[in-house]
């Protein structure tokens, strides 16, 4: 794949990072979510996980491997209260930013998931 290709597919709101899934699955578990941890888990790491090709240069991890998610606007729902949740744990804590990333991501997968019911 043809890093324009992957940087058009990269930006969509349904494909993620294993990264982002990763960290918001150990938020829901901690939300007690733990169904949702699971799915989220499985977006990445499960038996029909496939990652987005990447162009041959690509120099990131496997934390970098995006994978084109499906979930549902209810368990979007789960992961912003998650999100929201981790949030008001550590307040405006130094660590507090680190979940500014995440939340504008699902946001925006949420925002995706209302076009695409229209």
């Amino acid at each position: 794949m043809q890093w324009t290709e992957y940087k058009r597919l990269c930006d969509q709101p349904n494909f993620m990072s294993r990264h982002l899934l990763q960290v918001t699955a150990r938020l829901a578990l901690e939300a007690a979510k733990p169904a949702l941890c699971k799915d989220l888990l499985n977006a990445c790491d499960g038996d029909e996980a496939v990652a987005l090709e990447r162009p041959p240069d690509h120099r990131g991890d496997e934390r970098s491997h995006m994978f084109k998610v499906e979930f549902s606007v209810d368990q979007v729902g789960e992961v912003l209260f998650a999100l929201d949740n981790a949030g008001h744990q550590i307040g405006q804590a130094s660590s507090g930013h680190r979940l500014v990333g995440p939340r504008a991501a699902w946001l925006e997968y949420r925002d995706w998931l209302a076009q695409q019911e229209i």
